[in-house]
């Protein structure tokens, strides 16, 4: 009863024109991601908790209204919503990036939004948001998404390097 009650539990969202999740399942998702966990020979919870996470360009100035639509003749639930001011260039109005391996890559202008669908910290363990540089952003760590993970072949830095901040590139974007 309840599988069947939580499967059609189903809701949309929008914001500033963008339609952000379609009919969209907490249920569905949540069983996915652990079947992924269980078929990957992750250990973890059996319905592993997730967050979505979009960055959507709002001026100082305006207002932010977001529509959550269920589907007919279903309910919906909200859990938690936070919004969070951040800097604007840590995303948007990015074409001064220095690409790794390319001179030009993706323009990304305030009339884009994004979902988060990964924050990895490569080479490191889990850092929780209490742990993240103001920003309180969780980063996971990387080694589920390398190849040869599953089998413990993974590749060994022998030496970290310290990040090196600017005024271009202040602490803020990413944890040490």
């Amino acid at each position: 009863m309840f599988d069947r009650l939580a499967c059609s539990i189903r809701v949309s969202l929008s914001c500033k024109g963008y339609s952000l999740l379609n009919n969209f399942s907490a249920f569905r998702t949540a069983s996915f991601l652990a079947k992924t966990q269980s078929d990957a020979g992750v250990d973890g919870p059996l319905v592993p908790n997730f967050v979505k996470e979009f960055i959507i360009y709002v001026k100082d100035t305006r207002i932010l209204n977001v529509t959550f639509t269920p589907t007919p003749n279903s309910y919906a639930f909200i859990n938690v919503i936070e919004i969070v001011s951040m800097p604007g260039n840590l995303y948007f109005n990015s074409s001064n990036l220095n690409y790794v391996g390319q001179t030009t890559g993706p323009v990304i202008d305030n009339k884009k939004a994004l979902e988060n669908m990964y924050r990895l910290n490569m080479g490191g363990g889990h850092i929780s948001g209490t742990d993240d540089t103001g920003m309180y952003r969780s980063w996971e760590q990387d080694n589920r998404y390398i190849y040869g993970a599953a089998i413990w072949w993974t590749p060994v830095y022998a030496q970290l390097k310290s990040i090196t901040y600017t005024m271009e590139t202040p602490n803020y974007t990413l944890p040490s």
